[in-house]
Formats: structure tokens, C-alpha cells, sequence
């Protein structure tokens, strides 16, 4: 994995392999809940990918939030030729509009594929947020050829939009955690 990219701008908040601790609005309650408590891993109280672990879970809201610009996460490269139809599958927590933040639903979530290293094609692209773990899963050859160059890329981001309220910037956490590659096979049944 690649934390980080020769274009990400953000001045916090940047992609990290940590245990989350949670954000709030308001400590505790549950209902204020924007950044994860936990990882998503079933059984385990461990480590995710996450954009900028808070300080505590008392520390607030946009205590470590993406701030000014993006930040990127890359999964390791790939090498897909030996496999027939195989699918991926990762969950994500994504928000962009808890209630007590600025500019809601003004910042884009962003997943894509590639399969050379140079072209990269949208998985995900959405301004919807979801303050809970969302399992996304799509068949790899949508999107691209199944080569030894294939990769995806995790793009959180905060826009400036100068002159709008705190020059447009929003309160963005984002997390990604389980990335599994899955083949389909024939087993004779005809179901898949």
C-alpha cells in the first residue's frame, strides 16, 4: 500500500494504516459519530486505513480531518492474468456532511482502477456520505483489462472555494478496510 501521492495538496488529514478512535460532535454520543470507532473486521479490533486518526475521542470534530485539498491511497499493483472474471470487494466510511459541519455534500469520495499504471477509470465517484461501513463490490473487467499492472486508488478530498463559508471547506473522515479479490468459478451447477 501507498499512502500518499506526488498530487495530494491536503494540509491534514492525510491517509494512514491506524486504529481508529473515533470522532464526535459531541463526545460519546453516538449519534455524533463521524470518523470510525473500529475497524470494519469482523471479530478483531484492529487496524484500517483511515484519513488522519483523532487525537481522542473527546478532541471534536475536524480535530484531523482531510483539509485543503486531497489524499490519496493506493493499493499494491496486482497481477490479474491468471484470473477469469474476478471481482473486488472493500468497505469504506465515507462522510462529507455530519450536522454540525460546514458545507455539506460539497466533497467528492473516489475510487478507480487502472490497469497500466497511466489510465484510471471511476469505480466510485460520489458526493453521498454514509456515516457507516459500506461494502462496495464490482466486477474488474467493467472497468479494465485484467493485466499485471492492475491498482486502485482511494482519493479523499476538501475543496477551497474562496469566499464561501471557511473558504468552502468541509468536515471530511473517510476509512477503508477488508479489500478482497474474489474469482468466479463454474462448479458444474451453472451457478456461479
Amino acid at each position: 500500500w501507498q499512502l500518499g501521492s506526488p498530487t495530494d495538496n491536503a494540509t491534514t488529514g492525510e491517509w494512514e494504516e491506524t486504529i481508529p478512535v473515533g470522532s464526535f460532535g459531541e463526545p460519546g454520543v453516538p449519534s455524533t459519530l463521524v470518523a470510525p470507532q473500529q475497524d470494519h473486521t469482523v471479530g478483531f479490533s484492529g487496524y484500517c486505513f483511515l484519513t488522519g486518526v483523532s487525537p481522542g475521542s473527546d478532541a471534536g470534530i475536524g480535530a484531523n480531518d482531510v483539509d485543503a485539498g486531497q489524499t490519496t491511497l493506493l493499493s499494491p499493483v496486482i497481477d490479474l492474468t491468471q484470473y477469469e472474471n474476478p471481482v473486488f470487494s472493500y468497505w469504506r466510511w465515507y462522510t462529507n456532511n455530519p450536522s454540525s459541519g460546514a458545507n455539506p455534500g460539497a466533497d467528492w469520495w473516489q475510487v478507480l482502477i487502472t490497469d497500466d499504471g497511466v489510465n484510471w477509470h471511476y469505480v466510485e465517484n460520489t458526493k453521498s456520505a454514509d456515516l457507516s461501513w459500506r461494502k462496495c463490490a464490482f466486477r474488474i473487467k467493467d472497468y479494465v483489462n485484467l493485466t499485471s499492472s492492475v491498482q486502485l486508488k482511494f482519493i479523499a478530498s476538501d475543496s477551497i472555494r474562496a469566499g464561501q463559508y471557511l473558504d468552502g471547506g468541509s468536515l471530511i473522515e473517510a476509512a477503508v478496510d477488508d479489500l478482497y479479490l474474489y474469482e468466479s468459478i463454474d462448479n458444474g451447477t451453472g451457478i456461479n
